[in-house]
C-alpha cells in the first residue's frame, strides 16, 4: 500500500477496500471537482460496512481533499415518520 493510500485510510478511519465509483464535475470553471465513493473497512464492527466519500477540488495552484465517513445506516434512505 502506498503512502497516499495509507494517508487516506487514516483520514477515513478505515482501510479503503475498493472504490465503488467516481463522478467528475462538469462546467467551464477554473476548479475541477471529483467525487469518489469508497467501501471502507470498519475496525470496530466487522459486520457493518462503512462508506467513504472523497471530495477532491483542484485548481492550477491548489489541491483540496475532504473525506466524509458514513455508516451503512447513514447511507440508507430514511423512512417517513
Amino acid at each position: 500500500m502506498g503512502l497516499l493510500n495509507w494517508f487516506k485510510s487514516q483520514m477515513f478511519g478505515g482501510k479503503i477496500l475498493r472504490t465503488v465509483g467516481t463522478v467528475s464535475g462538469k462546467g467551464k470553471s477554473l476548479v475541477n471537482s471529483e467525487l469518489k465513493v469508497h467501501l471502507l473497512e470498519n475496525k470496530s464492527n466487522l459486520h457493518e460496512e462503512m462508506v467513504g466519500l472523497e471530495l477532491v477540488q483542484k485548481t492550477i495552484l491548489s489541491y483540496q481533499m475532504t473525506p466524509i465517513t458514513l455508516s451503512a445506516q447513514e447511507t440508507s434512505p430514511s423512512s417517513p415518520k
